[in-house]
Protein backbone atom coordinates (compact mmCIF):
# COMPACT_ATOMS: atom_id res chain seq x y z
CA UNK A 1 0.00 0.00 0.00
CA UNK A 2 1.53 3.36 -1.09
CA UNK A 3 0.67 5.30 2.80
CA UNK A 4 2.09 2.67 4.19
CA UNK A 5 5.11 2.83 2.14
CA UNK A 6 5.30 6.61 2.43
CA UNK A 7 4.70 6.32 6.17
CA UNK A 8 7.77 3.92 6.67
CA UNK A 9 9.77 6.30 4.51
CA UNK A 10 8.70 9.32 6.76
CA UNK A 11 10.10 6.78 9.74
CA UNK A 12 12.78 6.28 8.15
CA UNK A 13 14.14 9.87 7.53
CA UNK A 14 13.56 11.09 10.48
CA UNK A 15 15.69 8.77 12.19
CA UNK A 16 18.48 9.11 9.59
CA UNK A 17 20.44 12.04 11.67
CA UNK A 18 23.99 13.05 11.23
CA UNK A 19 26.13 12.04 14.01
CA UNK A 20 28.48 15.47 14.41
CA UNK A 21 25.61 17.56 14.01
CA UNK A 22 22.36 15.56 14.78
CA UNK A 23 20.30 16.91 12.25
CA UNK A 24 17.73 15.42 9.99
CA UNK A 25 19.15 13.75 6.70
CA UNK A 26 17.40 15.93 3.92
CA UNK A 27 18.84 14.61 0.46
CA UNK A 28 16.26 13.62 -2.33
CA UNK A 29 13.83 11.07 -1.87
CA UNK A 30 12.72 9.70 -4.86
CA UNK A 31 8.51 8.54 -4.40
CA UNK A 32 6.55 6.08 -6.74
CA UNK A 33 3.11 7.48 -7.57
CA UNK A 34 0.60 6.41 -9.41
CA UNK A 35 -0.58 8.94 -12.30
CA UNK A 36 -4.61 9.68 -13.71
CA UNK A 37 -3.63 7.07 -16.52
CA UNK A 38 -2.53 4.26 -13.51
CA UNK A 39 0.71 4.15 -14.72
CA UNK A 40 3.42 4.51 -11.75
CA UNK A 41 5.76 7.76 -12.38
CA UNK A 42 8.46 8.05 -9.56
CA UNK A 43 9.02 11.75 -8.66
CA UNK A 44 11.70 13.44 -6.65
CA UNK A 45 10.56 15.11 -3.29
CA UNK A 46 9.19 18.73 -4.06
CA UNK A 47 8.66 18.10 -8.03
CA UNK A 48 4.88 18.26 -7.79
CA UNK A 49 4.92 15.59 -10.43
CA UNK A 50 3.39 12.01 -11.31
CA UNK A 51 -0.49 13.45 -9.52
CA UNK A 52 1.41 13.62 -5.72
CA UNK A 53 -0.01 15.97 -2.75
CA UNK A 54 2.50 17.68 -0.99
CA UNK A 55 1.95 17.59 2.70
CA UNK A 56 3.78 18.25 6.10
CA UNK A 57 4.70 14.60 7.98
CA UNK A 58 5.55 13.95 11.64
CA UNK A 59 8.65 12.90 12.00
CA UNK A 60 10.24 15.38 9.28
CA UNK A 61 12.93 17.72 10.44
CA UNK A 62 10.75 21.64 10.20
CA UNK A 63 7.54 19.84 9.28
CA UNK A 64 9.11 20.25 5.55
CA UNK A 65 6.48 19.11 2.80
CA UNK A 66 6.99 15.15 2.10
CA UNK A 67 4.90 14.49 -1.58
CA UNK A 68 2.81 11.46 -0.80
CA UNK A 69 1.73 8.88 -3.81
CA UNK A 70 -2.16 7.91 -4.26
CA UNK A 71 -5.55 9.41 -4.23
CA UNK A 72 -7.15 12.52 -2.69
CA UNK A 73 -10.81 12.32 -1.31
CA UNK A 74 -12.67 15.25 -0.59
CA UNK A 75 -15.90 14.41 0.85
CA UNK A 76 -18.97 16.15 2.49
CA UNK A 77 -22.23 15.42 4.66
CA UNK A 78 -24.84 18.06 5.95
CA UNK A 79 -26.11 16.53 9.12
CA UNK A 80 -29.91 17.01 9.75
CA UNK A 81 -30.15 19.29 13.40
CA UNK A 82 -33.14 21.09 14.66
CA UNK A 83 -33.92 24.18 14.75
CA UNK A 84 -33.81 23.85 18.71
CA UNK A 85 -30.82 24.89 21.49
CA UNK A 86 -28.49 22.47 21.92
CA UNK A 87 -26.60 22.88 24.75
CA UNK A 88 -22.34 22.09 25.44
CA UNK A 89 -21.61 18.99 24.87
CA UNK A 90 -24.47 17.55 22.77
CA UNK A 91 -24.29 15.78 19.51
CA UNK A 92 -25.68 18.05 16.61
CA UNK A 93 -27.00 15.26 14.15
CA UNK A 94 -26.13 12.31 15.11
CA UNK A 95 -23.13 9.91 14.05
CA UNK A 96 -22.33 10.62 10.27
CA UNK A 97 -21.07 7.93 8.03
CA UNK A 98 -18.46 9.70 5.05
CA UNK A 99 -17.62 7.06 2.56
CA UNK A 100 -14.37 8.30 1.03
CA UNK A 101 -13.91 5.38 -1.63
CA UNK A 102 -14.77 2.10 -3.09
CA UNK A 103 -12.24 -0.05 -2.30
CA UNK A 104 -12.12 -2.28 0.82
CA UNK A 105 -9.70 -1.63 4.43
CA UNK A 106 -8.54 2.09 2.89
CA UNK A 107 -5.62 3.40 4.84
CA UNK A 108 -4.35 7.61 4.17
CA UNK A 109 -4.23 10.27 6.00
CA UNK A 110 -6.80 13.10 6.55
CA UNK A 111 -5.32 16.81 6.14
CA UNK A 112 -8.20 18.39 6.92
CA UNK A 113 -11.60 19.37 8.37
CA UNK A 114 -13.75 21.97 7.39
CA UNK A 115 -17.34 23.30 8.73
CA UNK A 116 -19.74 25.94 7.42
CA UNK A 117 -22.72 27.13 8.88
CA UNK A 118 -24.96 28.61 6.49
CA UNK A 119 -26.97 30.39 9.38
CA UNK A 120 -23.82 32.47 10.49
CA UNK A 121 -23.29 30.38 13.84
CA UNK A 122 -19.82 31.24 15.53
CA UNK A 123 -20.04 28.69 18.17
CA UNK A 124 -17.35 26.35 18.33
CA UNK A 125 -17.64 22.68 16.73
CA UNK A 126 -15.64 19.35 18.64
CA UNK A 127 -15.46 16.90 15.65
CA UNK A 128 -14.72 13.12 16.09
CA UNK A 129 -13.41 11.14 13.35
CA UNK A 130 -13.15 7.43 13.44
CA UNK A 131 -12.12 4.20 11.46
CA UNK A 132 -14.15 2.09 12.34
CA UNK A 133 -17.66 2.64 13.18
CA UNK A 134 -17.83 3.67 17.25
CA UNK A 135 -20.78 1.14 18.60
CA UNK A 136 -19.68 1.86 21.84
CA UNK A 137 -19.90 5.63 22.36
CA UNK A 138 -23.43 7.84 22.22
CA UNK A 139 -23.54 10.01 19.17
CA UNK A 140 -27.02 10.37 19.18
CA UNK A 141 -28.69 14.30 17.84
CA UNK A 142 -29.97 16.74 20.80
CA UNK A 143 -28.10 14.10 23.24
CA UNK A 144 -25.46 14.07 25.44
CA UNK A 145 -21.96 12.83 24.01
CA UNK A 146 -20.48 9.61 25.94
CA UNK A 147 -17.42 8.64 24.51
CA UNK A 148 -15.50 4.93 24.44
CA UNK A 149 -12.19 4.00 25.62
CA UNK A 150 -12.46 1.11 23.27
CA UNK A 151 -13.90 3.31 20.40
CA UNK A 152 -11.16 5.85 20.65
CA UNK A 153 -8.22 3.35 19.51
CA UNK A 154 -9.97 4.14 16.16
CA UNK A 155 -9.83 7.93 16.07
CA UNK A 156 -8.14 9.85 13.99
CA UNK A 157 -5.41 12.27 14.33
CA UNK A 158 -5.56 10.94 18.34
CA UNK A 159 -7.63 13.61 19.35
CA UNK A 160 -10.62 15.43 18.62
CA UNK A 161 -10.78 18.45 16.43
CA UNK A 162 -11.44 22.02 17.40
CA UNK A 163 -13.37 24.51 15.14
CA UNK A 164 -15.27 27.79 15.44
CA UNK A 165 -16.93 29.05 12.61
CA UNK A 166 -16.16 33.29 11.83
CA UNK A 167 -17.76 35.34 9.34
CA UNK A 168 -15.23 35.70 6.43
CA UNK A 169 -16.63 38.22 4.09
CA UNK A 170 -18.88 40.93 5.65
CA UNK A 171 -21.66 41.72 3.84
CA UNK A 172 -20.83 39.86 0.87
CA UNK A 173 -21.36 36.11 2.79
CA UNK A 174 -23.42 35.36 5.26
CA UNK A 175 -22.41 31.90 5.85
CA UNK A 176 -19.32 31.62 8.57
CA UNK A 177 -16.62 28.53 7.75
CA UNK A 178 -14.22 27.07 9.92
CA UNK A 179 -11.06 24.71 9.12
CA UNK A 180 -8.50 22.66 10.81
CA UNK A 181 -5.58 22.16 7.76
CA UNK A 182 -2.14 20.72 7.73
CA UNK A 183 -3.57 17.50 9.52
CA UNK A 184 -1.78 14.48 9.76
CA UNK A 185 -4.18 12.30 10.54
CA UNK A 186 -3.33 8.47 9.66
CA UNK A 187 -5.91 5.84 9.98
CA UNK A 188 -6.51 2.27 8.62
CA UNK A 189 -9.74 0.82 8.46
CA UNK A 190 -11.23 -2.64 8.61
CA UNK A 191 -11.27 -5.34 5.94
CA UNK A 192 -14.67 -4.06 4.53
CA UNK A 193 -14.66 -0.61 5.29
CA UNK A 194 -14.97 2.60 3.12
CA UNK A 195 -16.10 5.01 5.50
CA UNK A 196 -14.79 7.62 7.86
CA UNK A 197 -17.22 7.88 11.18
CA UNK A 198 -17.67 11.86 12.61
CA UNK A 199 -19.84 13.12 15.81
CA UNK A 200 -20.08 16.88 15.67
CA UNK A 201 -20.75 18.51 19.28
CA UNK A 202 -21.29 22.05 20.22
CA UNK A 203 -19.04 23.49 22.92
CA UNK A 204 -22.01 25.94 23.78
CA UNK A 205 -25.12 26.88 24.09
CA UNK A 206 -26.34 27.20 19.96
CA UNK A 207 -29.85 26.96 18.02
CA UNK A 208 -29.05 26.20 14.75
CA UNK A 209 -31.02 27.71 12.19
CA UNK A 210 -32.14 25.58 10.22
CA UNK A 211 -32.07 21.71 9.92
CA UNK A 212 -29.68 21.39 7.17
CA UNK A 213 -27.28 24.61 8.85
CA UNK A 214 -24.39 22.67 8.65
CA UNK A 215 -21.82 21.33 6.17
CA UNK A 216 -19.14 19.20 7.03
CA UNK A 217 -16.01 18.32 4.42
CA UNK A 218 -12.99 15.84 5.11
CA UNK A 219 -10.36 16.51 2.69
CA UNK A 220 -7.07 13.82 2.68
CA UNK A 221 -5.19 11.09 0.85
CA UNK A 222 -5.47 7.20 0.57
CA UNK A 223 -3.57 4.46 -0.99
CA UNK A 224 -6.72 3.35 -3.27
CA UNK A 225 -9.67 4.52 -5.22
Amino acid sequence: MQTKRILALAGALALCTSAAFGQVNVQPVVVTSTSATGAAQTSPVGTGAGGSVAMPVQGISGGSPLLVGGYEFNASVIPTVQNASYTAGQSLGGLQTISIGTTNSLSGILTGISVESKGGSTTGIVAYVWSKNPTNTTCTDKANFVVSTVDNEALVNNAPVLVTPAIVASGQDTHTYAAATNMVGNFANGSANTDLYVCLLTNATVTPATTSDLRLNLQGVKDAP
